[in-house]
C-alpha cells in the first residue's frame, strides 16, 4: 500500500492528486450509497468530503520525517491520515494500524464521520442541500458539518450563532475557501500546501 501511494513532491503533484482525489470521490460515492440516506445529495457530499481531505492534509496519507516514510500526524499529535481521524475519539470504531497505514482505510473512514454528523446533527438543524454546494445554505450545511468534524459535536450550535451573523472564524474562512476550490476545480491551488 506504502508503496503505491508515494509521498507527494512538489514536481509530482498533478498525477499524485488525480489519485488522491479519485479515491476520495470513490469512498464519497461508497459511504452515499451504503447509507441509504435519502436527504444526502452525492455532489453535496462528494464536494464536503474534497473539501475536508484537502483542508484537513492536503490530501496526504503519508510524509517523511528523518528519511522514512510514515503517517502523516497532526500537531498535536491525535489525529492521522489524509482525512486526520482522531485516534482517541473513534478508539475501538476504527482499527488504529489501518488509519494510520491504509490510505483507502482512513479515507472511508472520514467519509463515515462526516456521514454521520451530517445526518444525526446537522440536516435537523439546516437546510437539506440542493446541490454540489453553490448555494449559500449548501456551504453552510458543509461548514457547520466540517466543524463539528474538527471539533466534535459540541461546537455545533456556536457554529451556527457565528453563521447567522455571518462571523466566521479564519478556520472556517479557510474550509470556504476549499469548498469554492474544489467545485471550480481549482487544483493548481494545492501548491500553497507544498
Amino acid at each position: 500500500e506504502i508503496k503505491s501511494w508515494l509521498v507527494p513532491r512538489k514536481k509530482d503533484l498533478a498525477p499524485y492528486l488525480e489519485r488522491a482525489r479519485a479515491l476520495i470521490a470513490s469512498s464519497s460515492k461508497q459511504v452515499v450509497a451504503k447509507g441509504g440516506s435519502q436527504d444526502i445529495h452525492p455532489d453535496f457530499f462528494g464536494t464536503l468530503v474534497m473539501a475536508t481531505a484537502w483542508q484537513e492534509s492536503c490530501f496526504r496519507q503519508f510524509v517523511i520525517k528523518k528519511g522514512i516514510i510514515t503517517y502523516l500526524r497532526s500537531y498535536n499529535g491525535t489525529s492521522v491520515g489524509i482525512m486526520q481521524i482522531n485516534e482517541r475519539v473513534w478508539r475501538g470504531m476504527y482499527a488504529e494500524n489501518s488509519l494510520r497505514w491504509d490510505i483507502r482505510y482512513n479515507a472511508l473512514a472520514g467519509c463515515e464521520i462526516l456521514r454521520l454528523y451530517l445526518t444525526r446533527y446537522v440536516l435537523s438543524r439546516v437546510k437539506t442541500p440542493q446541490g454540489g454546494g453553490e448555494s449559500k445554505s449548501d456551504r453552510i450545511l458543509a461548514m457547520a458539518v466540517y466543524a463539528m468534524y474538527n471539533a466534535g459535536p459540541s461546537t455545533l450550535d456556536a457554529f451556527l450563532k457565528r453563521a447567522q451573523k455571518g462571523a466566521f472564524t479564519p478556520l472556517e474562512q479557510v474550509f470556504e475557501d476549499k469548498i469554492e476550490w474544489v467545485q471550480q476545480e481549482d487544483w493548481k491551488k494545492i501548491d500553497r500546501c507544498f
